[in-house]
C-alpha cells in the first residue's frame, strides 16, 4: 500500500486490503483528490491527494504501484468529448465555411456517415452521438473495425431499436465515430491529438493508447481471467466463513490481441494511478482545459440510468459522463469495463473532491468498484447510509451467492439429435455483420479442440452448428438445435500468454446467449443479440414473421 497524504480513514483502508485478498483480486488502486479548505481552491499544488495500492499488477506477484498502468476503458469517452470541445473552443472552421459546434450535423462533416433511419441520418448532430440518442443500441456482437470506412459502413446498416432522439442507449460505436471525426477535423490521429492537447500539457506522461508500448515500460498490468466452472475457496475469515469464487486465475496478458486499435476511441486509454490523480485534479480545478468545456460535458443532456450506481437518483447522461444525485449531492461519474480491467472515476464538484478506483478483478471487478465507490462516497460526505461491511454484504456477498447458484446447473455435454427437415448449413448475410458461414459442428479438426474446451471449462452443451463471427478474432457463434428452434451462444477464445496456440491451450469465455429461428429465408436472432439490457429483448412469438420481429435478421445466401 502506498500513501501520499491521508484522506481515507484507517478502517476503510484496512477493509480495502481485506477485500483485495478476500475476493482474490490481483490488484486494486484507489486515487483521491480534495481541494484545500481555503476559500481559493484553484491552486492545484495545494490540493490534498492520496494514492492507495493493494496487491499485484501481475499473477507473478509484481507489486502494484502508483506507476502501474491500467486500461481506463470507457472513461476514455470523456477524452473524446473534451477533444471535440477543444476544437469548438478554437473556433475551428469547417470546409463548408461554417464553424464547428456541438450541434453540427454529422452528415455535413463526415464522409460515409449514414444510418438505417434516414431522418436520423439527416438530422443527427455531434450532440446526439455524445448523448447516445440516435436510436441505435449497442450491438455487442457486431464487427469491431479499426478501419474508419468499414466502421461507418457497418454503423450505417445496424438496425435501430428506438425512434430518433426518444431513448438513451449506451453505444460504443458513437464514440468510435466521434474519435474518427476528431482525426478528420484536427488533421492528425485522435490519439496524437489527445496526447498533444490534453495529456502532455497536464504532465500525464505515462498515459498511452497502445498496449504494446505500455508493456515495454515494464509497468503495465496483466489481464487475468477466472477459468472453469469449479468453485474455489479463496478466503476463510476469522469466523470460518468461506468465500468461493468460480474458476482458477489464468493470465491472457491483455484484454485485446495485438494493439486493439478498433476500441481506442471509446475504451482504449491506458493510465497509471499517478496519471489518474492528475486528471482528477484537472477535472476539479482546471488549469489547461477550458472550464466551459467541462461544464458543457457535465450538463444533464439526456435522462439515463446510471449503470454503475443504480441507487442514485435523477440520473442523466452528459458527454461521456453520468450526472446523478446521491442523497442530494451532485455526483459526476463514469465506469470502465474491459476484460479483467475495471475503473470508476467520480467527482463531486460542489465539494471539490474526486476519486478513482481501478482493479484487476475478472467477473467480480465491477461489483467491487460499486461497493468501494459507495463506501468512499459515504465517508467523504459524512453520510451514514451503510458502513463498509454493509456495502460488502449487499453487493459483494450477493455476487458470490449468485455465481454459486449459477454453478448449480447440471452440465449436458451431449450433441442434440433432434430431427430437422431443413438444411441449416450455408451462408447467411447481413449488411452490418457480413456473412455467417454456418457448418455442422465436429466436422473439422478445430471443432474437436473447441468441444474439449467447452466440456472442460463450461456447462454448455456441445452445439449442433458453428460459425466464425465476422470482424471478431477468435469469436464463434454456436447454434444448439432444440425442438423446432435454436439456441445461440457467442463465445470468445483466448490464449494463455505462455503458449502460442489459442485452441490447444485455450480459454473459452461465454459472451452471451439467446434464441434463434432458422427457415428457408434466413435466420432471426432474439433475446439479447443486439443488447444486454433485458428491457430491450425481443422474444420469439409464434405466428409473427421473424424477418420483422427478430432483433437482427440474416438473409440466407442462395447457393450456386
Amino acid at each position: 500500500m502506498t500513501n501520499s497524504q491521508s484522506i481515507l480513514s484507517s478502517s476503510t483502508k484496512d477493509w480495502l486490503r481485506i477485500i483485495q485478498k478476500k475476493y482474490d483480486v490481483p490488484g486494486i488502486a484507489v486515487e483521491i483528490v480534495a481541494s484545500p479548505p481555503s476559500p481559493d481552491p484553484s491552486a492545484q499544488d495545494e490540493m490534498r491527494s492520496e494514492i492507495l495500492t493493494f496487491g499485484s499488477r501481475t499473477l507473478n506477484g509484481d507489486p502494484l504501484t502508483p506507476d502501474s498502468l491500467f486500461c481506463i476503458s470507457s472513461n476514455t469517452k470523456l477524452f473524446v468529448a473534451i477533444s471535440i470541445g477543444i476544437l469548438i473552443h478554437r473556433n475551428t472552421t469547417l470546409p463548408d465555411g461554417n464553424t464547428l459546434g456541438w450541434n453540427t450535423k454529422m452528415i455535413d462533416v463526415l464522409t460515409g456517415w449514414g444510418l438505417v433511419d434516414k431522418e436520423a441520418e439527416r438530422e443527427a448532430t455531434i450532440h446526439d452521438l455524445l448523448t447516445m440518442r440516435t436510436g441505435v443500441p449497442f450491438h455487442p456482437y457486431a464487427p469491431n473495425h479499426a478501419d474508419p470506412a468499414k466502421l461507418l459502413e457497418m454503423v450505417s446498416n445496424l438496425p435501430p431499436f428506438a425512434p430518433f432522439r426518444t431513448k438513451w442507449q449506451y453505444n460504443n460505436d458513437n464514440y468510435l465515430i466521434l474519435a474518427h471525426l476528431v482525426s478528420r477535423i484536427a488533421g492528425q490521429p485522435f490519439t496524437e491529438f489527445v496526447q498533444t492537447s490534453i495529456l502532455k500539457p497536464l504532465g500525464m506522461n505515462s498515459a498511452v493508447f497502445d498496449p504494446v508500448d505500455a508493456k515495454k515500460t515494464g509497468h503495465r498490468t496483466d489481464t487475468a481471467l477466472r477459468v472453469g466452472e469449479e468453485m474455489e475457496v479463496v478466503y476463510v475469515d476469522d469466523d470460518g466463513e468461506e468465500v468461493k469464487i468460480k474458476g482458477k486465475k489464468r493470465n491472457i496478458d491483455w484484454w485485446a490481441k495485438g494493439r486493439g486499435e478498433g476500441m481506442w476511441g471509446a475504451a482504449g486509454l491506458i493510465m497509471s494511478a499517478n496519471d489518474v490523480t492528475q486528471w482528477l485534479k484537472e477535472l476539479i480545478s482546471p488549469t489547461t482545459i477550458p472550464s466551459s468545456i467541462l461544464e458543457e460535458c457535465s450538463q444533464p443532456h439526456a435522462e439515463a440510468e446510471n449503470l454503475m450506481f443504480p441507487e442514485m437518483e435523477n440520473s442523466s447522461y452528459g458527454y461521456g459522463q453520468w450526472i446523478s444525485y446521491y442523497h442530494g449531492h451532485k455526483v459526476i461519474s463514469h465506469y470502465g469495463r474491459q476484460l479483467g480491467q475495471n475503473t470508476i472515476f467520480v467527482r463531486l464538484p460542489e465539494h471539490g473532491i474526486a476519486f478513482g478506483v481501478m482493479n484487476l478483478g475478472d467477473g467480480i471487478g465491477s461489483s467491487i468498484n460499486r461497493a468501494v465507490g459507495y463506501t468512499i462516497l459515504d465517508e467523504l460526505l459524512g453520510l451514514r447510509t451503510k458502513n463498509w461491511e454493509e456495502w460488502e454484504e449487499c453487493i459483494l456477498k450477493d455476487w458470490v451467492s449468485l455465481q454459486a447458484k449459477q454453478n448449480g446447473n447440471t452440465p449436458n455435454n451431449q450433441v442434440e439429435t433432434v430431427k430437422l427437415d431443413l438444411d441449416v448449413e450455408g451462408s447467411y448475410h447481413h449488411l452490418a455483420w457480413g456473412d455467417l458461414n454456418i457448418r455442422r459442428f465436429l466436422t473439422q479438426g478445430e471443432d474437436i479442440h473447441i468441444g474439449h474446451l467447452l466440456q472442460r471449462q463450461t456447462r454448455l452443451s456441445l452445439p449442433t452448428y458453428i460459425s466464425d463471427m465476422p470482424g471478431r478474432e477468435d469469436w464463434y457463434i454456436l447454434l444448439d438445435l432444440t425442438d423446432s428452434h435454436f439456441g445461440w451462444t457467442v463465445i470468445q477464445l483466448h490464449n494463455d500468454h505462455t503458449h502460442s496456440e489459442v485452441i490447444n491451450n485455450g480459454i473459452v469465455r461465454v459472451l452471451g446467449s439467446g434464441e434463434a429461428i432458422v427457415n428457408e429465408d434466413g435466420m432471426g436472432m432474439f433475446v439479447g443479440f443486439w443488447n444486454y439490457d433485458p428491457m430491450t429483448y425481443r422474444r420469439i412469438t409464434e405466428g409473427q414473421d421473424p424477418r420483422i420481429s427478430a432483433e437482427v435478421w440474416f438473409d440466407r445466401v442462395a447457393r450456386d
